[in-house]
């Protein structure tokens, strides 16, 4: 009825990786230079040695010699006149380029409230083609076009037959328990284990043997999908009452990977790719928390390795954005939001800049080896019901290609939103096996090698203590 019907995406062919990186020193090590030394920009306090002594750090000590000169290459040839001047201690630098006569007029794309649902036909081919034939193109191409699977990525390739599968009725993905449940309102076109995994025990972890969401928490969320598509519910609204809910259900709070809204978050000017369209962000992503298991105002290696980094970066930040609750958490999974109704290409031009961007930051961070290992980086776009997975890979040194239309699930039935959670379970299980392992590795090593057996810089958390009165006393 359902299983063998879904729509399948092609195992496609991967492209070539090459790495290849611009940027700048003269701002990072003359505007800031003094100012790292002295203050550290997220707890207020002067910074430490190893030893415990105070003592100035240099941005090369703050985030290594390689990694500095990859940053300098990113924003080469920037003049001074666009950075801002010395301001507050806690000032970050604003690294705009300059505008070129092939540049977009970005004034008004950087808000969100001007919303891209609302772009014309003409408007959204002529930004694909500025993308296209920017200096660092970036290009949206399908699945579906390319079928030779040979030189693709093993872990990218990996994800999309289990997609495939459970979109084909290859394999099951709701959890055994739910079988008397879900009898009583499904029509079993197919014999029992395309749906349902055998019975097994789970440890906790967010994976896709995790129990699945009980039917009447699915059963809520298609209802209000339904009703918010006859609504004509804006984006807004399908974020709060359907897509973070969704999410939530297939990761549960307290994870190593968690969620987080940023619809408000800005890409720094110096990652964006030349010649795009400015400031394009993204409705949520996947994070991994560098704290967990613990919980805040603890502290770990991870945590005090990435606080280190985003000392001697122009952003202070892990992530190419300077919105404060991505500072930290390093990105994973980027999902692009748009409310029922939205032309699809609307997300692949707002994904594909912001992948971009974040490959951007990414090499400026390891070294072109280790990008060659990663090979991609993985995000959902949704536009209404509809839920697909998409890739972004570099090659050429330049070009960044978005690849689309690998449907993982719909929430228009029971059983699409039952994929949709073992699909995001899976991006889960890819993130903390992959993606975190790679990142500590190529971007943390060096500052978690130095940090001994303990954290040395502590961590300060500022609270709002309520009046006496207000407490009784």
């Amino acid at each position: 009825m359902w299983g063998r019907g879904a729509t399948i995406c092609p195992i496609p062919t991967a492209i070539g990786r090459c790495v290849s990186t611009h940027c700048l020193q003269h701002q990072i090590s003359t505007t800031h230079g003094s100012r790292l030394s002295q203050s550290h920009p997220i707890n207020g306090q002067a910074t430490r040695s190893r030893s415990g002594s105070r003592a100035p750090r240099s941005t090369t000590a703050l985030i290594g010699s390689n990694s500095l000169s990859r940053l300098s290459r990113r924003f080469a040839g920037r003049p001074p006149d666009e950075m801002e001047e010395d301001g507050p201690p806690r000032a970050r630098l604003a690294y705009r380029p300059p505008r070129s006569a092939g540049s977009l007029d970005t004034s008004s794309t950087t808000s969100r409230t001007r919303s891209s649902d609302q772009m014309s036909a003409p408007e959204r081919r002529r930004r694909r083609r500025m993308m296209e034939l920017g200096r660092e193109p970036v290009n949206t191409v399908s699945f579906a076009t390319v079928h030779d699977s040979s030189h693709f990525c093993p872990n990218l390739l990996q994800l999309l037959t289990d997609f495939n599968a459970v979109n084909g009725g290859g394999r099951p993905f709701v959890s055994h328990s739910c079988k008397n449940d879900l009898a009583k309102v499904w029509n079993f076109a197919e014999p029992e284990s395309v749906y349902f995994e055998p019975s097994g025990a789970n440890d906790g972890t967010v994976d896709e043997t995790l129990e699945s969401p009980a039917l009447s928490d699915v059963r809520n969320l298609l209802d209000t999908a339904v009703e918010y598509t006859r609504l004509e519910q804006d984006e807004a609204g399908w974020n709060a009452a359907v897509y973070f809910p969704l999410l939530r259900l297939a990761v549960p709070q307290h994870n190593r990977v968690d969620i987080t809204p940023c619809t408000a978050a800005r890409i720094q000017p110096g990652y964006i790719p030349s010649g795009t369209p400015n400031g394009k962000n993204v409705g949520m992503c996947l994070t991994i928390d560098p704290v967990w298991p613990k919980r805040m105002p603890h502290s770990t290696h991870a945590l005090q390795a990435i606080r280190s980094i985003c000392l001697g970066l122009p952003g202070l930040s892990i992530n190419h954005t300077e919105f404060r609750p991505l500072c930290d958490k390093p990105i994973a999974v980027s999902i692009e939001t748009k409310r029922a109704g939205t032309h699809v290409d609307d997300s692949h031009l707002q994904l594909g800049v912001w992948q971009a961007a974040h490959w951007n930051m990414l090499e400026t961070l390891a070294s072109q080896s280790a990008m060659e290992d990663l090979g991609f980086l993985p995000s959902i776009y949704i536009v209404g019901h509809e839920w697909k997975f998409a890739a972004a890979t570099r090659s050429g040194g330049r070009t960044t290609t978005l690849w689309t239309d690998c449907t993982i699930g719909s929430t228009s039935s029971i059983q699409g939103i039952y994929r949709i959670v073992w699909c995001i379970r899976r991006l889960v299980r890819y993130s903390t096996e992959v993606y975190w392992p790679w990142f500590e590795s190529n971007v943390l090593s060096e500052e978690q090698e130095g940090a001994g057996t303990a954290p040395t810089d502590p961590v300060v958390v500022y609270v709002d203590v309520p009046p006496a009165a207000a407490l009784g006393t």
